[in-house]
């Protein structure tokens, strides 16, 4: 029997909770404004980064990488009460994007953009991390991973996107796929972490701090 995976993907997102009205909306935005709208995390993975949010209930959560803020909003909707994100862009020309979107959601005062490189301003960031999504510059993966996972508390959840770089990560001789091949072999040799390696999406590389 021959599977369709697209037929498949549709019946998961039918037969899964909807997204909420805003998150629709920033979708619809996003393709409208944005030159490269396939670098929004969309429905499937937006719902399942929801849910790990959920589960985990983080007061405070370290994002790398905010796009148009989609993955933003779906770790917010799992926030503890008072909880917070912070979230490091290095595109300032997204920051009117996120002016004008976020206010529109409930979780605008939850949500702090920095417009830097991360990888100055996670020296900055010195309290215990509960949740890190990784979803920048992929050549800097191991370098990021070294700079938060000490602060990430025990029992703290870090998460990876593109960590399969669009299948080519067995094989793909280019640099970024060399890069990630080096960052998942980092994150399956520390002894700090347990993981688990997804195939949803571009590849989502799941761990837990011991």
């Amino acid at each position: 029997m021959t599977i369709d995976e697209s037929a498949i993907l549709k019946y998961c997102e039918d037969h899964s909770t909807p997204a909420a009205d805003y998150l629709k909306a920033l979708e619809r935005a996003t393709h409208i404004q944005m030159l490269k709208p396939s670098y929004i995390s969309g429905f499937c993975q937006g719902r399942f980064l929801s849910l790990l949010s959920r589960l985990h209930k983080p007061s405070f959560v370290l994002e790398i990488g905010t796009f148009t803020g989609y993955s933003t909003l779906c770790f917010a909707e799992g926030l503890a009460e008072g909880g917070k994100i912070i979230s490091f862009e290095i595109n300032q020309e997204l920051a009117a994007f996120h002016a004008s979107f976020f206010p529109t959601t409930p979780y605008d005062d939850q949500i702090e953009i920095r417009y830097q490189d991360a990888l100055d301003g996670l020296a900055e960031i010195d309290e215990a991390i509960d949740l890190v999504f990784i979803d920048a510059a992929k050549k800097d993966y191991s370098e990021y991973h070294d700079l938060i996972c000490d602060k990430v508390r025990s029992g703290g959840l870090i998460i990876a996107d593109n960590v399969l770089w669009k299948g080519k990560i067995v094989d793909g001789q280019d640099n970024k796929s060399a890069s990630l091949r080096a960052y998942n072999k980092k994150v399956l040799e520390d002894d700090q972490l347990i993981n688990m390696l997804l195939p949803l999406g571009d590849g989502y590389q799941v761990m837990i701090k011991r």
